[in-house]
Protein backbone atom coordinates (compact mmCIF):
# COMPACT_ATOMS: atom_id res chain seq x y z
CA UNK A 1 0.00 0.00 0.00
CA UNK A 2 1.09 3.44 -0.73
CA UNK A 3 0.63 5.83 1.81
CA UNK A 4 0.51 9.67 1.13
CA UNK A 5 2.46 10.78 4.01
CA UNK A 6 2.71 14.67 3.31
CA UNK A 7 -1.51 14.03 3.07
CA UNK A 8 -1.84 12.62 6.15
CA UNK A 9 0.34 15.57 8.04
CA UNK A 10 -1.77 18.25 6.31
CA UNK A 11 -4.80 16.09 7.65
CA UNK A 12 -3.60 16.21 11.22
CA UNK A 13 -3.19 19.90 11.02
CA UNK A 14 -6.09 21.24 9.73
CA UNK A 15 -7.83 18.27 12.56
CA UNK A 16 -5.38 20.31 14.88
CA UNK A 17 -6.57 23.74 13.60
CA UNK A 18 -10.51 23.21 14.11
CA UNK A 19 -10.31 23.24 17.40
CA UNK A 20 -9.12 26.26 17.67
CA UNK A 21 -11.23 27.75 14.59
CA UNK A 22 -13.65 30.55 15.48
CA UNK A 23 -16.76 32.94 14.83
CA UNK A 24 -16.23 36.52 16.16
CA UNK A 25 -19.21 39.23 16.01
CA UNK A 26 -19.04 42.91 16.13
CA UNK A 27 -21.89 44.99 16.45
CA UNK A 28 -21.28 45.41 12.36
CA UNK A 29 -19.19 42.89 11.31
CA UNK A 30 -19.18 38.78 11.13
CA UNK A 31 -16.49 36.73 10.67
CA UNK A 32 -16.32 33.14 10.55
CA UNK A 33 -14.23 29.88 9.45
CA UNK A 34 -14.80 26.63 8.94
CA UNK A 35 -14.51 23.17 6.51
CA UNK A 36 -13.87 19.82 5.74
CA UNK A 37 -11.28 17.21 5.35
CA UNK A 38 -11.85 14.03 3.35
CA UNK A 39 -8.75 10.88 4.05
CA UNK A 40 -9.63 7.84 1.40
CA UNK A 41 -8.83 4.62 1.49
CA UNK A 42 -9.12 3.04 -1.68
CA UNK A 43 -8.62 -0.76 -3.11
CA UNK A 44 -9.39 -1.02 -6.96
CA UNK A 45 -9.42 -3.66 -10.02
CA UNK A 46 -6.20 -3.20 -12.22
CA UNK A 47 -7.91 -0.55 -14.51
CA UNK A 48 -9.93 1.30 -12.19
CA UNK A 49 -9.44 5.21 -11.86
CA UNK A 50 -8.89 7.16 -8.76
CA UNK A 51 -8.53 10.64 -7.30
CA UNK A 52 -5.90 9.53 -4.71
CA UNK A 53 -2.16 9.34 -4.95
CA UNK A 54 -1.27 7.45 -9.13
CA UNK A 55 -1.55 4.55 -10.82
CA UNK A 56 1.90 2.86 -12.39
CA UNK A 57 1.90 4.72 -15.87
CA UNK A 58 2.01 8.52 -17.18
CA UNK A 59 -1.02 7.07 -19.42
CA UNK A 60 -3.49 5.52 -16.42
CA UNK A 61 -2.37 1.65 -17.33
CA UNK A 62 -2.11 -0.66 -14.70
CA UNK A 63 1.06 -2.46 -16.45
CA UNK A 64 1.45 -4.52 -13.64
CA UNK A 65 -2.11 -6.26 -14.14
CA UNK A 66 -2.44 -6.59 -10.20
CA UNK A 67 -4.89 -4.85 -7.93
CA UNK A 68 -4.13 -1.67 -6.29
CA UNK A 69 -4.57 0.05 -2.93
CA UNK A 70 -3.67 3.71 -2.10
CA UNK A 71 -4.43 5.83 0.89
CA UNK A 72 -4.07 9.57 1.13
CA UNK A 73 -5.59 13.11 1.44
CA UNK A 74 -8.86 12.81 -1.41
CA UNK A 75 -9.53 16.86 -0.39
CA UNK A 76 -9.70 19.66 2.39
CA UNK A 77 -11.52 23.08 1.97
CA UNK A 78 -10.91 25.76 4.84
CA UNK A 79 -13.31 28.21 3.73
CA UNK A 80 -13.69 31.76 5.61
CA UNK A 81 -16.55 34.57 5.36
CA UNK A 82 -17.23 38.18 7.07
CA UNK A 83 -20.05 39.71 6.57
CA UNK A 84 -21.19 43.29 6.80
CA UNK A 85 -24.74 44.42 6.25
CA UNK A 86 -25.62 43.60 3.11
CA UNK A 87 -21.96 42.58 1.96
CA UNK A 88 -20.08 38.98 2.51
CA UNK A 89 -17.06 38.27 1.29
CA UNK A 90 -15.59 34.34 1.13
CA UNK A 91 -12.86 32.79 0.43
CA UNK A 92 -12.21 29.07 0.19
CA UNK A 93 -9.41 26.93 -0.93
CA UNK A 94 -8.83 23.31 -1.51
CA UNK A 95 -5.95 21.20 -0.51
CA UNK A 96 -5.59 17.64 -1.90
CA UNK A 97 -2.24 14.93 -1.94
CA UNK A 98 -0.62 16.96 -3.95
CA UNK A 99 -1.76 20.56 -4.10
CA UNK A 100 -3.09 23.61 -2.89
CA UNK A 101 -5.52 25.91 -4.93
CA UNK A 102 -7.97 28.66 -4.65
CA UNK A 103 -11.11 27.17 -4.76
CA UNK A 104 -13.44 30.12 -3.84
CA UNK A 105 -12.64 33.98 -4.09
CA UNK A 106 -15.64 35.87 -4.11
CA UNK A 107 -17.90 39.08 -2.82
CA UNK A 108 -21.82 38.80 -2.46
CA UNK A 109 -25.17 41.14 -2.04
CA UNK A 110 -27.43 40.59 -0.70
CA UNK A 111 -29.73 43.38 -0.25
CA UNK A 112 -32.16 43.14 3.12
CA UNK A 113 -34.81 45.14 0.56
CA UNK A 114 -35.18 42.14 -1.70
CA UNK A 115 -35.15 39.29 0.42
CA UNK A 116 -34.12 36.10 -1.35
CA UNK A 117 -31.74 37.94 -4.12
CA UNK A 118 -27.92 38.06 -4.11
CA UNK A 119 -25.34 38.88 -6.76
CA UNK A 120 -21.94 37.47 -6.51
CA UNK A 121 -18.32 37.88 -8.59
CA UNK A 122 -15.82 36.08 -8.47
CA UNK A 123 -14.26 32.49 -8.47
CA UNK A 124 -17.11 30.06 -7.44
CA UNK A 125 -19.34 27.06 -7.37
CA UNK A 126 -20.59 27.12 -11.10
CA UNK A 127 -23.75 25.82 -9.85
CA UNK A 128 -24.67 23.90 -12.95
CA UNK A 129 -28.18 21.36 -12.62
CA UNK A 130 -28.48 18.92 -9.49
CA UNK A 131 -25.55 17.12 -8.81
CA UNK A 132 -22.92 19.37 -9.47
CA UNK A 133 -24.76 21.83 -7.31
CA UNK A 134 -24.54 19.45 -4.68
CA UNK A 135 -21.36 20.14 -2.07
CA UNK A 136 -18.51 17.67 -2.28
CA UNK A 137 -18.85 17.72 1.44
CA UNK A 138 -22.38 15.88 1.28
CA UNK A 139 -22.07 13.39 -2.37
CA UNK A 140 -24.74 10.86 -3.63
CA UNK A 141 -22.19 8.13 -2.99
CA UNK A 142 -18.40 9.47 -2.56
CA UNK A 143 -17.76 11.02 -6.16
CA UNK A 144 -20.27 13.22 -8.63
CA UNK A 145 -20.87 10.96 -11.79
CA UNK A 146 -17.51 11.43 -14.15
CA UNK A 147 -19.50 13.77 -16.60
CA UNK A 148 -19.42 16.27 -13.64
CA UNK A 149 -15.93 16.24 -13.67
CA UNK A 150 -15.48 16.39 -17.40
CA UNK A 151 -18.03 19.51 -18.02
CA UNK A 152 -16.88 21.30 -15.36
CA UNK A 153 -13.58 20.27 -13.81
CA UNK A 154 -13.08 21.44 -10.52
CA UNK A 155 -16.79 22.10 -10.01
CA UNK A 156 -15.57 26.02 -10.42
CA UNK A 157 -15.25 29.13 -12.90
CA UNK A 158 -14.88 32.81 -12.71
CA UNK A 159 -18.49 34.16 -12.81
CA UNK A 160 -21.16 36.82 -12.23
CA UNK A 161 -24.18 35.38 -10.76
CA UNK A 162 -27.60 36.47 -9.80
CA UNK A 163 -29.72 34.20 -7.57
CA UNK A 164 -33.20 34.12 -6.78
CA UNK A 165 -34.60 32.33 -4.06
CA UNK A 166 -37.71 33.37 -2.72
CA UNK A 167 -38.96 32.25 0.84
CA UNK A 168 -42.23 31.83 -0.98
CA UNK A 169 -43.01 31.46 -4.77
CA UNK A 170 -47.05 30.57 -5.90
CA UNK A 171 -46.95 29.25 -1.96
CA UNK A 172 -43.89 27.28 -3.05
CA UNK A 173 -41.09 27.87 -0.71
CA UNK A 174 -38.23 25.83 -2.62
CA UNK A 175 -37.87 28.13 -5.59
CA UNK A 176 -34.47 28.78 -6.85
CA UNK A 177 -33.59 30.97 -10.27
CA UNK A 178 -30.08 31.69 -10.94
CA UNK A 179 -28.46 33.02 -14.32
CA UNK A 180 -24.36 33.84 -14.61
CA UNK A 181 -22.01 34.94 -16.94
CA UNK A 182 -19.29 32.31 -16.72
CA UNK A 183 -15.52 33.24 -17.90
CA UNK A 184 -15.75 29.52 -18.97
CA UNK A 185 -12.14 28.82 -17.94
CA UNK A 186 -12.69 26.61 -14.90
CA UNK A 187 -10.17 27.93 -13.04
CA UNK A 188 -7.47 27.24 -15.82
CA UNK A 189 -6.30 30.14 -17.87
CA UNK A 190 -8.12 32.27 -20.26
CA UNK A 191 -8.12 31.49 -23.76
CA UNK A 192 -10.94 33.51 -25.31
CA UNK A 193 -12.87 37.08 -25.54
CA UNK A 194 -16.33 36.19 -24.67
CA UNK A 195 -17.91 34.79 -21.50
CA UNK A 196 -20.52 31.68 -21.92
CA UNK A 197 -23.98 32.35 -20.14
CA UNK A 198 -25.65 29.67 -17.83
CA UNK A 199 -29.48 29.78 -16.66
CA UNK A 200 -31.14 27.21 -13.77
CA UNK A 201 -34.62 27.57 -12.14
CA UNK A 202 -35.91 25.28 -9.63
CA UNK A 203 -39.24 24.56 -8.46
CA UNK A 204 -40.33 22.82 -5.21
CA UNK A 205 -41.46 23.18 -1.68
CA UNK A 206 -40.14 21.58 1.88
CA UNK A 207 -42.75 21.34 4.60
CA UNK A 208 -42.88 20.78 8.42
CA UNK A 209 -43.00 17.38 8.59
CA UNK A 210 -39.87 16.98 6.31
CA UNK A 211 -41.09 16.13 3.20
CA UNK A 212 -40.14 17.99 0.09
CA UNK A 213 -40.31 17.81 -3.81
CA UNK A 214 -38.25 19.64 -6.57
CA UNK A 215 -38.19 19.72 -10.44
CA UNK A 216 -35.89 22.07 -12.71
CA UNK A 217 -34.44 22.77 -15.50
CA UNK A 218 -30.69 24.37 -16.65
CA UNK A 219 -28.74 25.21 -19.81
CA UNK A 220 -25.49 26.46 -20.76
CA UNK A 221 -24.43 28.27 -23.83
CA UNK A 222 -20.79 28.81 -25.13
CA UNK A 223 -17.76 27.99 -26.61
CA UNK A 224 -14.08 27.50 -26.55
CA UNK A 225 -11.68 29.10 -28.98
CA UNK A 226 -9.82 26.49 -31.43
CA UNK A 227 -6.57 25.95 -31.48
CA UNK A 228 -5.61 27.93 -34.44
CA UNK A 229 -7.46 30.92 -33.09
CA UNK A 230 -9.64 31.13 -36.12
CA UNK A 231 -12.69 29.83 -35.05
CA UNK A 232 -14.75 28.80 -31.72
CA UNK A 233 -15.75 25.06 -30.73
CA UNK A 234 -19.87 25.04 -28.89
CA UNK A 235 -20.20 24.10 -25.60
CA UNK A 236 -23.51 23.46 -24.78
CA UNK A 237 -25.36 21.70 -22.03
CA UNK A 238 -28.88 21.17 -20.43
CA UNK A 239 -29.90 19.33 -17.76
CA UNK A 240 -33.36 18.02 -16.14
CA UNK A 241 -33.49 16.68 -12.81
CA UNK A 242 -36.22 16.05 -9.84
CA UNK A 243 -35.74 14.76 -5.99
CA UNK A 244 -38.02 13.60 -3.41
CA UNK A 245 -37.80 13.63 0.12
CA UNK A 246 -39.83 12.43 3.04
CA UNK A 247 -39.19 12.12 6.55
CA UNK A 248 -40.09 10.31 9.85
CA UNK A 249 -39.77 8.54 13.24
CA UNK A 250 -38.45 5.61 10.78
CA UNK A 251 -35.97 7.60 9.44
CA UNK A 252 -35.14 10.12 5.75
CA UNK A 253 -35.67 8.82 2.68
CA UNK A 254 -34.36 10.99 -0.50
CA UNK A 255 -34.65 10.39 -4.17
CA UNK A 256 -32.51 12.23 -7.08
CA UNK A 257 -32.61 12.02 -10.62
CA UNK A 258 -31.19 14.22 -13.41
CA UNK A 259 -30.76 13.36 -17.13
CA UNK A 260 -27.71 15.87 -19.12
CA UNK A 261 -26.78 16.15 -22.16
CA UNK A 262 -25.04 18.39 -24.86
CA UNK A 263 -21.89 19.60 -26.74
CA UNK A 264 -18.39 18.78 -25.37
CA UNK A 265 -15.52 20.53 -26.32
CA UNK A 266 -12.50 18.06 -26.29
CA UNK A 267 -9.65 16.46 -28.42
CA UNK A 268 -8.97 12.69 -29.02
CA UNK A 269 -6.78 12.15 -25.92
CA UNK A 270 -8.92 14.15 -23.73
CA UNK A 271 -13.03 15.30 -22.91
CA UNK A 272 -12.29 18.59 -21.13
CA UNK A 273 -10.13 21.21 -22.51
CA UNK A 274 -10.76 23.57 -19.85
CA UNK A 275 -9.62 23.58 -16.30
CA UNK A 276 -6.07 23.62 -14.71
CA UNK A 277 -5.09 20.13 -16.35
CA UNK A 278 -4.88 21.17 -20.05
CA UNK A 279 -1.34 22.28 -20.88
CA UNK A 280 -1.10 25.40 -23.45
CA UNK A 281 1.41 22.97 -25.53
CA UNK A 282 -1.62 20.45 -25.80
CA UNK A 283 -4.07 22.71 -26.10
CA UNK A 284 -2.35 24.83 -29.18
CA UNK A 285 -1.46 21.21 -30.68
CA UNK A 286 -2.05 21.91 -34.83
CA UNK A 287 -1.99 18.56 -34.96
CA UNK A 288 -4.72 17.51 -32.28
CA UNK A 289 -7.60 20.10 -33.09
CA UNK A 290 -10.46 20.07 -30.76
CA UNK A 291 -13.74 19.28 -31.69
CA UNK A 292 -17.47 19.06 -29.94
CA UNK A 293 -18.22 15.17 -28.82
CA UNK A 294 -22.43 15.04 -28.44
CA UNK A 295 -22.72 12.91 -25.17
CA UNK A 296 -25.44 11.63 -22.75
CA UNK A 297 -25.59 11.14 -18.96
CA UNK A 298 -28.20 10.19 -16.52
CA UNK A 299 -28.28 9.65 -12.87
CA UNK A 300 -30.45 8.20 -10.28
CA UNK A 301 -29.71 7.86 -6.58
CA UNK A 302 -31.11 6.98 -3.47
CA UNK A 303 -30.38 7.27 -0.04
CA UNK A 304 -31.78 6.35 3.20
CA UNK A 305 -31.35 7.95 6.31
CA UNK A 306 -31.84 5.33 9.50
CA UNK A 307 -33.83 7.14 12.24
CA UNK A 308 -33.04 4.82 15.22
CA UNK A 309 -29.46 4.63 14.66
CA UNK A 310 -26.19 7.00 12.99
CA UNK A 311 -26.32 4.88 9.75
CA UNK A 312 -27.28 6.13 6.27
CA UNK A 313 -27.75 3.32 3.22
CA UNK A 314 -27.33 4.44 0.14
CA UNK A 315 -27.06 3.38 -4.35
CA UNK A 316 -26.85 5.29 -7.19
CA UNK A 317 -26.61 4.84 -10.70
CA UNK A 318 -25.17 6.33 -13.53
CA UNK A 319 -25.24 6.17 -17.45
CA UNK A 320 -22.35 8.31 -19.11
CA UNK A 321 -21.81 8.33 -23.42
CA UNK A 322 -18.90 10.34 -23.88
CA UNK A 323 -19.54 10.49 -27.71
CA UNK A 324 -22.54 9.38 -28.93
CA UNK A 325 -21.51 9.34 -32.70
CA UNK A 326 -19.34 6.65 -32.09
CA UNK A 327 -20.35 2.85 -31.42
CA UNK A 328 -17.80 0.44 -29.15
CA UNK A 329 -16.94 -0.81 -32.81
CA UNK A 330 -16.04 2.47 -34.14
CA UNK A 331 -13.76 3.24 -30.96
CA UNK A 332 -12.10 -0.14 -31.36
CA UNK A 333 -11.21 0.25 -34.82
CA UNK A 334 -9.73 4.36 -34.02
CA UNK A 335 -7.61 2.84 -31.17
CA UNK A 336 -6.66 -0.24 -32.94
CA UNK A 337 -5.08 2.14 -36.11
CA UNK A 338 -3.61 4.78 -33.19
CA UNK A 339 -5.53 7.61 -34.77
CA UNK A 340 -3.80 10.89 -34.13
CA UNK A 341 -3.24 9.95 -30.64
CA UNK A 342 -6.99 8.30 -30.02
CA UNK A 343 -7.77 7.49 -26.29
CA UNK A 344 -10.60 5.16 -26.11
CA UNK A 345 -11.27 6.30 -22.72
CA UNK A 346 -12.54 9.87 -24.05
CA UNK A 347 -15.12 7.92 -26.21
CA UNK A 348 -16.10 4.89 -24.45
CA UNK A 349 -20.00 4.71 -22.88
CA UNK A 350 -20.27 3.32 -19.66
CA UNK A 351 -22.61 2.45 -16.79
CA UNK A 352 -21.85 2.46 -13.14
CA UNK A 353 -23.50 1.40 -10.04
CA UNK A 354 -22.51 1.94 -6.68
CA UNK A 355 -23.99 0.89 -2.73
CA UNK A 356 -22.88 2.31 0.18
CA UNK A 357 -22.99 2.34 4.01
CA UNK A 358 -22.08 6.22 6.06
CA UNK A 359 -21.59 6.25 9.53
CA UNK A 360 -22.20 9.16 11.45
CA UNK A 361 -20.54 11.14 14.87
CA UNK A 362 -20.08 13.61 17.07
CA UNK A 363 -23.51 15.33 15.87
CA UNK A 364 -22.58 14.59 12.03
CA UNK A 365 -19.10 16.44 12.23
CA UNK A 366 -17.47 12.79 11.75
CA UNK A 367 -18.58 10.41 9.08
CA UNK A 368 -17.17 6.80 8.03
CA UNK A 369 -18.44 5.93 4.46
CA UNK A 370 -17.93 2.52 2.72
CA UNK A 371 -18.88 2.51 -0.62
CA UNK A 372 -18.51 0.01 -3.43
CA UNK A 373 -18.75 0.80 -7.36
CA UNK A 374 -19.23 -1.73 -10.14
CA UNK A 375 -18.01 -0.08 -13.58
CA UNK A 376 -19.82 -1.70 -16.96
CA UNK A 377 -18.38 -0.75 -19.92
CA UNK A 378 -19.70 -1.29 -23.46
CA UNK A 379 -17.90 -3.80 -25.54
CA UNK A 380 -16.91 -3.99 -29.40
CA UNK A 381 -17.60 -7.29 -31.37
CA UNK A 382 -14.21 -6.81 -33.73
CA UNK A 383 -12.31 -10.15 -34.32
CA UNK A 384 -9.22 -8.28 -32.97
CA UNK A 385 -7.73 -9.77 -29.76
CA UNK A 386 -4.77 -7.60 -28.96
CA UNK A 387 -7.59 -4.70 -29.39
CA UNK A 388 -10.45 -6.51 -27.45
CA UNK A 389 -7.90 -7.19 -24.36
CA UNK A 390 -7.48 -3.40 -23.86
CA UNK A 391 -11.20 -2.48 -24.82
CA UNK A 392 -13.26 -5.51 -23.74
CA UNK A 393 -11.21 -6.84 -20.29
CA UNK A 394 -10.68 -3.96 -18.07
CA UNK A 395 -11.74 -4.34 -14.90
CA UNK A 396 -12.49 -0.98 -12.93
CA UNK A 397 -14.45 -2.12 -10.03
CA UNK A 398 -13.50 0.16 -7.14
CA UNK A 399 -13.99 0.21 -3.28
CA UNK A 400 -13.64 3.58 -1.09
CA UNK A 401 -13.40 3.76 2.51
CA UNK A 402 -13.59 7.63 3.47
CA UNK A 403 -13.67 9.39 6.72
CA UNK A 404 -14.60 12.75 7.19
CA UNK A 405 -14.39 15.39 9.90
CA UNK A 406 -16.03 18.50 9.30
CA UNK A 407 -15.85 21.90 11.57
Amino acid sequence: MRITFKAIGIWAALLFASEILWAQNTPQITYSLGGFIQLDGIAGQKDAQNHVGEIYSVNDINLTGKPFTRMGLRRARLKGTIRKNDWRAVAQINIADNKIAPHTFMVQWRPALLSGFSLSAGLQDEGFGLESEMSAKSPIGVERAAYINDLFPGNIDLAVMADYAPKSFLSLNGTDIRIGLMGGNNGGKMRKNHPDLMARIAIGHHTANGRSWQVGAAGYWGYVAQNDGLSRVPRRYWSAFAQLGAAGHWGTTRLFVETMGGLQPGQNFTNSVTGTSIKSTDYFNASLPIFARPFGGTMAGLTYRIGVCPLETMIKYYYYDRNRNLSANDIAQKYRDSEHGFNPDCDAREEVWGAGLRYYALNDALTLTAYYEWVLQEKNTLPDPTTNDRLNNRRRNLFTLRLQYAF
